[in-house]
């Protein structure tokens, strides 16, 4: 045995708390996917018991004697019944889609740019590639929620024209994401908000890494890393 210099005691113990931190980090995270899949669930199940409804209903309508009926408040009452089952299920499948489970990242990530940006004035390119086996579903998750809170954030505060999401293998280095835009940017020394601390954590939690460029007026890029697999922690 030796003893340990102070400094050395330190380090360790710095070690040793981040590794901990880490571990809390992907309990946390994977609690989330849990809860945000159990009420997907809840909800399909609802929006598919509605259209059940909707379909007794109408076929109780067709069955009826009498022709001629004007649209009145039962047909504006279904319209908008509609309405509601249809931002049910599209809140269904952005907590969580099913491309993530029963397709994988690559799906996932091709849907959730399509709908998210499907009526923004953004010009999209979409360069997904297949990955050559896929990724434990941790490592699915993270990127995919970094995926989805980058394009959000693009919506709502970069002013972009422009949009380009990108997934490759990056041989050794893991799997690459990557999201550029050319909108108007920020300071990186501003970029504190709790969105990119949790995009980074998630990249830490199942040892990736997460680098953001940025300028005033000259875009941001998103460049992430992962592997496909999480080391053991020792």
């Amino acid at each position: 045995m030796r003893d340990l210099s102070e400094p050395e005691r330190m380090r360790f113990a710095l070690t040793a708390s981040n590794q901990e931190l880490q571990a809390m980090g992907r309990q946390l995270f994977t609690a989330q996917e849990d809860e945000r899949r159990a009420i997907s669930r809840e909800l399909h199940d609802d929006v598919g018991q509605g259209d059940h409804r909707d379909e007794a209903v109408r076929a109780r309508g067709h069955g009826r004697s009498g022709s001629g009926t004007t649209p009145g408040r039962p047909a504006v009452h279904g319209r908008h019944r509609r309405r509601d089952l249809d931002k049910l299920r599209n809140l269904s499948m952005l907590l969580r889609p099913p491309q993530l489970d029963a397709l994988g990242l690559e799906a996932a990530l091709r849907w959730h740019a399509g709908a998210l940006l499907r009526n923004s004035p953004l010009q999209v390119e979409l360069d997904i590639h297949e990955l050559p086996q896929r990724p434990e579903r941790e490592i699915e998750q993270a990127c995919f929620r970094i995926a989805q809170e980058g394009l959000t954030n693009i919506l709502r505060h970069a002013r972009a024209h422009a949009v380009r999401l990108s997934l490759e293998d990056g041989g050794d280095d893991g799997l690459q994401l990557r999201i550029e835009d050319d909108g108007r940017g920020f300071e990186p020394a501003d970029a504190s908000g709790l969105g990119l601390v949790i995009m980074r954590e998630r990249a830490q939690s199942v040892g990736g890494q997460l680098r953001i460029d940025a300028l005033p007026g000259r875009g941001t890029r998103i460049h992430l890393q992962l592997p496909y697999a999480q080391h053991a922690l020792h």
